[in-house]
């Protein structure tokens, strides 16, 4: 029944299950504010980066930032049903909020750019490969 329906399938209440996460979550959380701070400076582009204030001002969104997860991911460990149903996608998303929070908009923006080029790289040859086929086999494409 639709209304009954749980999309998560990880319940964080589960001690085993909030363990291991948790400890992903934490393990990942370096290298997560380390790209969020570069892809925040490619978005915004080097001219925001031009003084040691605008540096040190990204550094402590940064930091504002992981102590701000790290304390919610304390917080699971110690009591759990704080957060009513604690899942795993409810983390994510609290997560995701927390980045938005601290000016962190797309974490992921430098790997998209990245993959955008690549992309348009290889569309000029996808595209005359479509144009040599024929009917048939140009719309089964």
């Amino acid at each position: 029944h639709p209304a009954n329906y749980v999309p998560d399938t990880f319940d964080l209440h589960c001690e085993e299950e909030r363990g291991y996460w948790i400890d992903v979550f934490k393990r990942h959380q370096p290298g997560l504010v380390q790209r969020a701070l570069a892809s925040r400076r490619l978005a915004l582009g080097e001219e925001a980066y031009a003084s040691e204030s605008d540096e040190a001002a990204a550094r402590a969104l940064g930091e504002g930032f992981n102590t701000a997860f790290m304390s919610h991911l304390e917080m699971i460990v110690a009591a759990p049903a704080t957060f009513g149903r604690c899942s795993l996608a409810g983390t994510f998303e609290y997560r995701e909020e927390c980045l938005r929070e601290y000016a962190f908009r797309d974490t992921y923006f430098q790997e998209k750019q990245r993959e955008n080029q690549a992309a348009l790289g290889a569309l000029g040859d996808l595209l005359a490969e479509l144009d040599n086929m024929d009917g048939d086999e140009r719309t089964l494409a």
